[in-house]
């Protein structure tokens, strides 16, 4: 083993004293117990000495410090006795300078060598070269074996037989990175800056990522599959090089952006900032939000970070930055501007300019006067607990979407199906939906896209996104419109308000939907069992446009839009009746059961009859799903929207010579007594739909239904019978039907049209009741009054008169016909009290606001409201039956030209979906929604002219749908689409003059569906390029409907992963308790932003910020770094390995299960990079000095650091160098922190070394632990070119030695 050592020894050596003025002593016998840290201290001392002091030309004055004596003995001092007398002061300040370095270097001896010892210990690991388990091999010999093989890359190339060798091209340029560093003055007073902001991390998780990435036991698999895609030879080559051309750019021209911005200052009264902020500051002030509900663990340890101001320093314990005053002692703030004065080092100082004497943030763990984290007590500066962050929880939540598990058995292009690698999904879908590739070229200088062709020295061709194709700044044009509205600060005030205030009804609400969501999945799998139909409207069906275009009529009457939201909280909505539980049920029996009912003829007055079961029992008849929906199959709830339609728009009168059979006890008259009354002349109702629903509103609302009978009529029937009743009494009493007085009640109505009564106009009827003729003619007196009143009343299928009303031309077409047994089924399941405060609140949308007052025009009530909801029915009734409808309607023509027209579109198929969604919670949670947006929710407006204002959440909510579904609204607002069109059409081609919001996004959501569905069409194509599209069309339709698939499968992960809810009723609750905080924070600072882009919105300055989000998002697709990235991704997706291997990473690092605080330094690093980032003003001349290495290529064909690193470490992973997988040891040992001394934590060997590199290499070595000036970074950053690239003292000389060996 000792051969082993020395042999490693001297190759070390070789490798790093290449630059010393004398060679090598290789006659020296090594000391007793030498280590291999002994061994490579010894070599890195030797160097330092001799670059140091390179007068001694036998490096006698620091040789026993740095190889110990024969005793096993070091010096810590220089012996000055072998160095030459000094010859001026020049000479004699350099001598003291490189004698500080020598003897840094002891003061360091100790660290350096255990950390050595850490990163390469002599240990036995697994032998990989051979397939016998248990065979080892000790780490220093595969280390020698690794070296060797290693050097080979000195002077070839495997990737690039004639291009400069691996290692030199790495090493050159990282040099050049070095140099530029060296050269840059404003980077090099970055750093300097930059220094005193030391320990703003745990020790633990100080190197950030760095530490869980180079630990991961999967590194080596991972870098292999992910090289292969990212190599400069690798399947991502050419985007490589464009990513790199455009970061080089974006490097080398960066600027301070933040820092000259003036402090954010935000007017919390009216939530308007002085300025808009930049997106990392939104993300920051997002992201960095704290409070418990983000941990996922309430019991974990905090995982801290220190908490920077806008300046990248720390804050102190009480400090608010940016508010005068705050700034506690020792800590200074001379100027008054709310920040802790610094000095030029970053250093904190007091009033007096010297440095404050505190401890850094974090000390090592177990640091006297420090607690169990490493931070001073007592407090001296603020902290951020990332556990506790919305990143953190954001960062935890992904880790379930990146679940590399194959749990498909048999793999194949199907196996997503079976597994959630969501992330990836996305990316198959956001592939297609980012609109059609083009070639196309970008000029980096002036930033514009270009034709392709075009040629420029800062030009990069590449190929582009056409953004204009893409349905993602549509969607971003219509969340624009909304924002632009001058009251939408009171929208977004209303959903902070319902996130805050109102989480359980909230989260009850969205709970029932996706439960209504799971139902309809699982319908979907009876439907491929073949057990039902699959559930599904026809896109061409306009069903959505025409309630989209009712509803903005709705929006049109102030107020009634809330009054409807408000309606659903009413307490009748889920009061048990009829024996049902809610209106839910009784909605789930008339859409499950097909049962015909209608009065019983026995027992006219008692409950109707059960045709289909022969009794009196509810509907429980299921409609055969497996049969065409149709006649008699045809559920309850379609038959009664059928028969709806039939009487809505009809108008209904007394019959021709109708008298009226009055009957008061034993007394009878025929009135009139002489003649008889003309059609209509008696009483006449315009609209029976509307009669039949306002006998549904309460008895005392003014519009209640009534007969109105022509003047005198009933009192004269009863001044001839000499009885003193009410007028209500004898309409009762002589129809024999209760209920059916001046204002009739619906069950009244029922048997008033559905009664089998004779007819003049059809002497034969089917449904004659058999209890008018005959000895027991019990049910003589209702025929009686009913025939001689009026005909049987027609439908809207029958021709109309002069007078308006219709005459039907055959029986048929009566309504008792046409809708025969169906509307008693509503008498069932307390349908009409359940429907009677929805008919209510659109009876009283022509109303005083108490409801007791209503419009009259003509003597009539005016019934607007009625009629909008009468609309509503008539769209479900076109559009419900499917195309497998029996005669009871026709698919020829439309709505206006055939009476009994139907869409065919099949809403009918939800019914067995809707039936088991009003079974669950969501009836009663709409309820309790409702009832807190009516009577708790309350914002009040804030800004414009209206502040002040109180709005309930109703009257939010009103609001918003007037921002949907107005027209008036969005054409006084100029409203248009993307392309600058005022007017669409719906999706069956009927033209709208004026585009809505809803349409906006209705239209950007169905060209999503188009984006997968016309993905392969090969229209305006010819020639050899219309043959090719044609050929590879089968191909090309699989894919895209497999990137469908994984794109739904996506949203739908996500919404389970952070929508999801637990528990039902009152206990229902989001699954994930950050959510609710989440979308608080993420809205109130949304809103501050739009405020500050459109301050005077409410005056009526336009928006156009808002109005241009869809351009702006355009612009953003259309670069050439957003087709890299998603092309970076793409390849990666379809690059199983790659893919898993990715995906296992993230869930390394995102994972509390893993090893080595991977998930603490993780989130440190990504929470520390927001704040630090803030910082621009010393992060722009770094970005600017590093623009050198991501260069992809000079002219020359020297590659830049990051191209070049990515091929050697492609090599270094290759087993063809590293046979015995050394990097999998050495690389976790690297960033593993040292074992405690004396209960404090220490740093890992690789934060040892770097920071010896910069104590030893800066001006003056002596001056340590002070402040590194930006002459000391010059010094630092130039030893370390040097080191790379001077071909006298560096690794070039190296290169050189090998590359001129003796060959055999």
């Amino acid at each position: 083993m000792r051969r082993v050592l020395r042999s490693f020894g001297l190759v070390a050596t070789v490798a790093a004293a290449a630059s010393c003025h004398e060679g090598i002593d290789t006659t020296r016998i090594a000391p007793p117990k030498a280590t291999l840290g002994d061994d490579l201290y010894g070599v890195l001392c030797d160097r330092i000495g001799a670059s140091s002091l390179t007068e001694d030309l036998t490096g006698g004055s620091y040789h026993a410090i740095c190889h110990y004596s024969n005793q096993g003995i070091y010096a810590d001092t220089v012996d000055t006795s072998f160095l030459p007398p000094a010859r001026g002061a020049k000479q004699e300040t350099a001598r003291a300078l490189g004698i500080a370095k020598v003897e840094a270097m002891a003061k360091r001896r100790s660290d350096l060598v255990q950390a050595f010892n850490a990163i390469f210990p002599d240990i036995e690991i697994d032998d990989v070269t051979t397939e016998a388990e248990g065979d080892k091999v000790r780490l220093h010999d595969a280390l020698l074996s690794f070296s060797q093989n290693l050097s080979r890359l000195y002077e070839s190339n495997p990737f690039e037989p004639q291009g400069t060798p691996t290692v030199p091209a790495s090493t050159r340029a990282l040099g050049e990175v070095f140099a530029s560093f060296m050269q840059s003055e404003p980077a090099r007073q970055a750093f300097s800056k930059i220094w005193g902001r030391q320990g703003y991390r745990p020790t633990g998780a100080a190197l950030g990522a760095v530490r869980p990435l180079l630990s991961y036991p999967r590194l080596r698999p991972l870098l292999g599959s992910a090289l292969d895609v990212l190599a400069p030879e690798g399947v991502m080559a050419p985007e490589l090089t464009q990513i790199l051309r455009v970061v080089e750019r974006d490097l080398a021209t960066s600027k301070p952006t933040l820092a000259p911005l003036a402090p954010l200052v935000v007017d919390p009264a009216t939530a308007q900032p002085n300025r808009p902020m930049e997106t990392l500051e939104m993300l920051s002030r997002i992201l960095l939000d704290q409070d418990a509900r983000y941990a996922k663990d309430a019991s974990a340890e905090p995982t801290w970070i220190a908490r920077r101001d806008r300046r990248g320093f720390v804050v102190p314990f009480g400090n608010v930055p940016g508010q005068a005053g705050t700034v506690p002692a020792p800590f200074a703030d001379t100027d008054g501007d709310g920040f802790a004065d610094t000095d030029e080092f970053g250093q904190f100082v007091t009033n007096i300019n010297v440095p404050v004497a505190a401890l850094a943030p974090f000390s090592p763990e177990g640091t006297p006067g420090t607690d169990p984290y490493g931070r001073a007590e007592p407090q001296i500066y603020e902290y951020v607990d990332t556990s506790r962050t919305l990143i953190g929880a954001v960062a935890q939540d992904l880790a379930p979407l990146v679940d590399a598990t194959q749990y498909a058995p048999s793999g194949g292009e199907d196996a997503w199906k079976d597994e959630r690698e969501t992330l990836m999904y996305a990316v198959a879908g956001a592939t297609m939906l980012l609109g059609d590739r083009e070639d196309a070229v970008y000029d980096l200088e002036t930033e514009e896209v270009k034709p392709a062709g075009t040629e420029c020295a800062s030009c990069v061709p590449y190929r582009r996104f056409k953004a204009d194709t893409s349905p993602l700044p549509d969607l971003a044009h219509a969340l624009g419109q909304i924002l632009a509205d001058p009251e939408s600060d009171a929208l977004v005030l209303g959903l902070i308000d319902l996130v805050e205030n109102h989480e359980q009804e909230l989260s009850r609400l969205l709970g029932a939907a996706l439960k209504i969501r799971k139902i309809a999945l699982d319908h979907d799998t009876l439907a491929a069992q073949g057990t039902e139909k699959r559930a599904g409207i026809p896109y061409e069906a306009p069903i959505w446009d025409e309630i989209a275009a009712v509803m903005g009529r709705v929006t049109q009457r102030p107020g009634l839009t809330a009054k409807l939201i408000g309606s659903f909280g009413d307490p009748a909505f889920v009061t048990p009746t009829g024996g049902v539980s809610h209106m839910g049920e009784s909605l789930m029996r008339l859409m499950t059961n097909r049962d015909e009912m209608t009065y019983y003829d026995d027992d006219l007055n008692g409950p109707a009859w059960n045709v289909t079961t022969n009794n009196t029992l509810d509907p429980s008849t299921p409609v055969d799903r497996t049969k065409p929906v149709a006649g008699e199959n045809r559920s309850c709830w379609e038959r009664t929207l059928d028969i709806i339609h039939h009487a809505n728009n009809v108008k209904a009168c007394n019959k021709q010579g109708a008298k009226v059979k009055a009957a008061l006890g034993s007394l009878t008259v025929s009135w009139p007594l002489i003649g008889s009354y003309d059609e209509c002349e008696l009483l006449a109702f315009p609209n029976l739909g509307v009669f039949y629903l306002d006998s549904v509103l309460p008895a005392d609302h003014p519009k209640r239904a009534e007969f109105k009978i022509k003047s005198g009529t009933l009192e004269g029937i009863l001044n001839f019978l000499g009885v003193f009743t009410d007028k209500g009494a004898l309409f009762e009493q002589s129809s024999g039907i209760t209920g059916l007085t001046l204002k009739p009640e619906p069950k009244a109505l029922n048997r008033l049209v559905f009664f089998g009564a004779t007819s003049d106009q059809f002497s034969v009827l089917p449904d004659i009741d058999l209890y008018i003729l005959g000895g027991n003619a019990k049910n003589k007196k209702t025929n009686d009054f009913i025939s001689n009143l009026i005909e049987p009343v027609p439908t809207v299928v029958c021709p109309q008169t002069q007078i308006e009303t219709r005459k039907c031309q055959t029986s048929a077409d009566i309504l008792r016909l046409r809708g025969e047994n169906t509307l008693f089924v509503l008498e069932r399941f307390g349908f009409y009290d359940y429907l009677r405060p929805l008919v209510t609140t659109f009876a009283n949308a022509t109303c005083n606001a108490a409801g007791t007052q209503c419009t009259q025009q003509n003597g009539e009530f005016v019934a607007d409201g009625e009629v909008m909801l009468l609309d509503l029915i008539e769209i479900l009734k076109r559009h419900w039956p499917g195309p497998d409808h029996g005669a009871e309607c026709d698919s020829s023509g439309d709505a206006k030209t055939n009476p009994i027209y139907c869409s065919g579109a099949g809403v009918n198929t939800y019914e067995p979906i809707l039936a088991d969604a009003f079974m669950t919670d969501i009836v009663p949670a709409l309820h309790e929604f409702s009832k807190a947006m009516r009577d708790v929710s309350k914002v009040t407006v804030a800004r414009g002219p209206n502040a002040g204002k109180v709005l309930t959440g109703a009257d939010v909510l009103e609001k918003t749908a007037q921002l949907l579904f107005d027209p008036a609204y969005a054409a006084a607002a100029g409203m248009t689409d993307r392309k600058g069109n005022k007017g669409t059409t719906w999706v069956d081609g009927t033209p709208q003059a004026q585009h809505t919001v809803f349409t906006l996004f209705a239209d950007g959501l169905h060209a999503m569906d188009l984006r997968f569905d016309n993905a392969c069409g090969c229209s305006g194509k010819a020639g050899q390029e219309l043959a090719d599209c044609q050929a590879a069309y089968d191909t090309c339709k699989a894919d895209a409907e497999r990137r469908k698939g994984q794109w739904k499968r996506a949203r739908s992960q996500l919404v389970d992963q952070f929508l999801a809810v637990e528990g039902e009723g009152a206990a229902a609750k989001f699954a994930n308790p950050a959510i609710p905080r989440a979308l608080s924070t993420t809205l109130r600072v949304f809103r501050e932003q739009v405020n500050a882009h459109c301050p005077d919105r409410e005056k009526g300055t336009p928006c156009t910020w808002a109005k241009e989000l869809g351009k702006s998002l355009a612009d953003g697709l259309d670069s050439p770094m957003a087709a890299a990235l998603v092309d970076l991704l793409e390849k990666i997706r379809q690059d199983e390995t790659a893919r898993r291997e990715l995906e296992r990473l993230l869930d390394h690092l995102l994972s509390s299960a893993s090893d080595g605080q991977a998930l603490e330094a993780t989130l440190s690093s990504l929470a520390d990079a927001l704040q630090a980032l803030l910082a621009d003003t010393e992060i722009a001349p770094l970005l600017n000095a590093a623009a050198p290495g991501a260069r992809p290529e000079d002219e020359a064909g020297n590659k830049g650091a990051l191209p070049a690193a990515l091929q050697l470490l492609k090599a270094l992973n290759s087993d063809v160098y590293d046979k015995y997988h050394v990097m999998d040891h050495i690389l976790p040992n690297l960033v593993t922190p040292m074992e405690p001394v004396n209960g404090v934590a220490r740093l890992s060997p690789l934060e040892i070394i770097m920071d010896t590199v910069a104590e030893v290499s800066r001006i003056d070595a002596a001056a340590n632990p002070g402040p590194l000036a930006p002459t000391d970074y010059e010094t630092i950053f130039g030893s370390a070119r040097d080191f790379l690239t001077s071909p006298t003292r560096g690794l070039e000389q190296i290169y050189t030695i090998v590359q001129k060996r003796p060959r055999q």
